[in-house]
């Protein structure tokens, strides 16, 4: 697969997820999901 096509993608899943769960306090997620899909891009 294309780079380009996977990230695209991922960017658009991860900001649809962002703002449905939006409300409250969500640094913790975001940070969380953030890590976890840098570790992963890395490694792919």
């Amino acid at each position: 697969m294309d780079a380009e096509y996977v990230v695209g993608r991922l960017n658009r899943k991860l900001t649809g997820w962002a703002n449905y769960f939006c409300l409250g306090p969500v640094s913790p997620a975001y940070r969380a999901i953030n890590t976890h899909v840098t570790r992963r891009l890395r490694r792919w």
